[in-house]
């Protein structure tokens, strides 16, 4: 609404819906982000997000139109904002069990009758 430079706005049904007629056919930029992320099935993903509107016009944001600021704010998303990475960085692991190290070698056969081992004790 401020971008648009519109003071006060009314509701008015139209097609079952409610409509702003003050808004109709005003422009509005929008600075978006691109978020990449992992998918439930591990697939990437991506998506865009509003990181700020500002006058089609004028480039200005909100606060620089209340301001009376030149429009600086756009340019310095553009030169400074990245897309954002939310994407897992590591591959799905397989569950271990954390007992393996402890139980490796007791599925092995025992070596006591291997026939090498002196069972006599010598004292």
């Amino acid at each position: 609404m401020g971008c648009t430079r519109v003071k006060q706005l009314s509701r008015v049904l139209k097609d079952g819906k409610d409509i702003a007629p003050e808004l109709t056919g005003k422009k509005v930029g929008l600075f978006l982000q691109k978020r990449l992320y992992t998918k439930g099935d591990g697939s990437d993903g991506y998506q865009f997000q509003i990181v700020c509107p500002f006058g089609y016009e004028t480039g200005k944001t909100l606060a620089e139109y209340i301001e009376n600021r030149p429009a600086e704010r756009i340019d310095y998303l553009i030169a400074h904002t990245a897309d954002k990475d939310d994407r897992n960085r590591q591959a799905p692991q397989p569950q271990q069990n954390p007992y393996q190290a402890q139980n490796e070698f007791y599925g092995q056969p025992s070596s006591a009758n291997s026939g090498n081992f002196d069972d006599s004790i010598p004292f």
